[in-house]
């Protein structure tokens, strides 16, 4: 082998080792970035057919619950804010109200934050 290959196979090497560590680097910090912790979850308003959610969060994100029947398919419901159009869909705290159950029936829910 000539002493320019050699070189290009070292640049080549070094240059799919930075590249590997610098998409590491941006997805740990675009992740760490995009999430937020979830706190002070509530339940409140508790009804026959409906119920609201309330949790704070330590960053301004949009916010959701997903819920269903068990078995059921899953359906998401946006913030009560958001549903009534005022304005941003980011909030430190969140308030979501799920309507239109059928009592008598177990619901699970889950919280989508971020």
């Amino acid at each position: 082998m000539r002493i320019p290959t050699l070189v290009a196979i070292a640049v080549l090497v070094v240059g799919i080792a930075v590249t590997s560590f610098a998409v590491n680097f941006i997805q740990k910090v675009l992740v760490k970035a995009d999430s937020s912790v979830v706190s002070e979850v509530k339940k409140s308003n508790i009804k026959d057919t409906s119920f609201t959610v309330s949790w704070v969060t330590e960053t301004a994100v949009s916010g959701a619950v997903n819920y269903k029947t068990s078995g059921g398919f899953a359906t998401p419901v946006a913030d009560d804010r958001v549903q009534a159009g005022l304005g941003s869909d980011k909030f430190y705290t969140h308030h979501v109200t799920v309507n239109f159950l059928k009592p008598q029936t177990k619901h699970e829910f889950k919280i989508i934050s971020g």
